[in-house]
């Protein structure tokens, strides 16, 4: 399995951040995860864009063993999505909400999630959307695949 597969597909093209970007104050994403120096952004500032797609090579997943993709995303705007599917469109991880009451923590900064892929051969595809019309990032930076879903067994 290799950790270094991505590819932007589609008319538009997710940009490289980097740490301390012009970007609105509220919905924008400003600063890289942890220690990264650059991470992907899908900005929704122009109304007739309404999706971004990543595509990684052909991924082989055994049926023997668990891998988990992690992941860091970033995302503060009421209306966008940010989804983990196979080319079939066969999604294993979607956020569509902002979080409110208790969660309110998680917007508006970098979280890390490890999702649990399925046994097979296909390529990941990493879609971040707008459904309404509100102006937004989406931030995204894939960091490795392991064998738990803490991420702490890493394959690479």
């Amino acid at each position: 399995l290799s950790c270094k597969f991505w590819r932007s597909s589609g008319n538009n093209r997710w940009e490289i951040g980097t740490p301390g970007r012009a970007t609105n104050p509220l919905t924008g994403v400003h600063q890289a995860p942890g220690t990264a120096q650059k991470f992907l952004v899908a900005p929704f500032v122009d109304p007739r864009v309404r999706k971004y797609t990543l595509v990684s090579e052909s991924v082989s997943i055994p049926s023997t063993e668990s891998v988990f993709f992690c992941f860091d995303e970033y995302f503060a705007t009421q209306g966008l999505s940010l989804a983990v599917c196979t080319e079939q469109m066969d999604c294993f991880y979607k956020k569509t909400v902002v979080a409110l009451g208790d969660s309110i923590y998680e917007n508006k900064k970098w979280n890390t999630r490890c999702v649990k892929l399925r046994p097979g051969t296909y390529e990941l595809r990493v879609i971040a959307e707008n459904l309404g019309e509100n102006k937004g990032e989406v931030g995204f930076l894939p960091i490795r695949l392991a064998h738990d879903p803490n991420g702490q067994n890493r394959i690479c």
